[in-house]
């Protein structure tokens, strides 16, 4: 049994949670091994088409995987070129090329979230050019000038790209910048839990084929407003409510994954979805000590044996 993690992992580093993975993998007599999916080359031929990895010395050695772990991060149009070709020759994934797009796309997610009945923060987004008064814009979703809203770039992990703004003249300030970087950006009402006493809290959710394999509450640390762990964050073991566990099983579901990370923050109109991870860390492993790893290769070894392919995801 051959597992590929298609991850673009700096060449010859092995990042922990592939580490986590393959240890996982061997533990169940598979092999697992990471596709560098920036350094490949798909190949269509007289005999079919192939994905080949270019080697350090300049060979290209063909991928010859059962079943495949997207951990798409940056580089999103190779990744979901990677899936593509081995997809096409039947090779199962635990998440189609069309999920790493969807996920990776924050406002396209949230759109699709708030349609399937999933609840999300209140947002806005040019779908082209900033509007000339963008503080009009800003309004509609916080009509208070005095209020913060958060700014978030439109692709981005681990709390990258995401800024607090204080004000109306902060937040049009803020995105009047990104405007002229060019990058696609999207502004969200900023969501207090319940109780003025709380700091900035979110919760992670990790979702493997329908069930719910973990919980955990992030809180922010110090004057940090961002939760994520990367970012400082202190992280507890969390039992979803009822509620909580339909909605992540149901965003899963929306975005046609097989493993997420699902985020959400409570608020006085009960929990919302604020972010899909389609390539989740497994921190939260050392949060819960449960083996969410193991979980996922499961899964593959599952999805291998079976033979239940992109059709069936």
């Amino acid at each position: 049994m051959k597992i590929g993690i298609l991850s673009a992992a700096p060449s010859g580093e092995l990042l922990p949670n592939n580490a986590r993975l393959i240890e996982e993998a061997r533990k169940r007599g598979a092999e697992a091994t990471v596709i560098n999916y920036r350094r490949t080359v798909a190949a269509i031929r007289e005999y079919g088409r192939q994905l080949l990895v270019v080697e350090p010395d300049g060979m290209l050695v063909p991928v010859e995987v059962d079943v495949i772990i997207p951990r798409i991060n940056r580089y999103v149009e190779s990744g979901v070129r990677a899936i593509d070709l081995l997809t096409s020759n039947g090779i199962p994934t635990t998440a189609r090329s069309s999920a790493v797009v969807l996920a990776k796309d924050k406002l396209a997610s949230l759109v699709d979230l708030d349609r399937g009945g999933v609840p999300v923060p209140y947002t806005v987004a040019p779908t082209g050019f900033t509007p000339d008064k963008s503080g009009k814009m800003i309004e509609l979703i916080q009509p208070q000038r005095d209020q913060p809203v958060i700014v978030k770039s439109l692709r981005g992990s681990k709390g990258k790209g995401v800024f607090l703004s204080e004000s109306r003249r902060s937040s049009v300030s803020q995105v009047e910048g990104l405007a002229a970087n060019n990058v696609d950006y999207l502004v969200q009402e900023f969501i207090r839990p319940p109780g003025s006493e709380n700091s900035p809290s979110d919760i992670r959710i990790i979702v493997v084929d329908n069930e719910i394999v973990a919980g955990m509450q992030r809180t922010a640390y110090g004057d940090e407003f961002r939760a994520n762990l990367d970012r400082g964050g202190v992280g507890l073991p969390y039992e979803p409510t009822l509620r909580e566990r339909e909605i992540a099983l149901k965003a899963a579901e929306i975005i046609g994954a097989r493993i997420i990370g699902f985020d959400g923050m409570h608020s006085h109109r009960g929990t919302l979805a604020t972010e899909v991870n389609i390539n989740p860390g497994l921190g939260i492993e050392e949060i819960t000590g449960i083996n969410v790893a193991g979980s996922m290769i499961d899964l593959a070894i599952s999805l291998a044996e079976h033979k239940h392919g992109i059709g069936n995801l």
